[in-house]
């Protein structure tokens, strides 16, 4: 329901840092509804000017990957798909919105991640 969005909205919005002038998301998260994880970055989206949004959804022994941007020099689809291969995993999408696969989080993910920013 809406009070649960809300609170994960916040407790997302306290990781939320800045390089270069974007605002920058990503975060490791367990066990949650993907739907409810997609509203939430939409809900991001509406309220950054500028913001790239990474979650991975650990569950269990899969690993969720989910990207959002509305930063046309941060393609969500190529930079998650760059991550889930870092994971030995799968995805891609829309330079707007992407998800994918993986066996397991890559601690590498987040650096990959904050490299192709900081050449964007």
């Amino acid at each position: 329901d809406d009070n649960d969005l809300k609170s994960i909205i916040k407790y997302l919005k306290d990781d939320v840092i800045s390089i270069n002038n974007c605002s920058l998301l990503l975060k490791k998260v367990d066990n949650m509804n993907t739907n409810s994880l997609k509203q939430v970055m939409d809900n991001l989206v509406n309220e950054y000017n500028s913001i790239f949004i990474l979650l991975a959804n650990v569950n269990g022994d899969t690993v969720n990957l989910l990207a959002r941007s509305n930063n046309p020099k941060l393609n969500a689809g190529v930079i998650l798909k760059d991550a889930a291969n870092t994971c030995l995993g799968n995805g891609g999408g829309s330079p707007t919105f992407a998800q994918g696969g993986a066996k397991s989080i890559d601690e590498k993910i987040i650096s990959e991640v904050e490299k192709a920013i900081n050449n964007g």
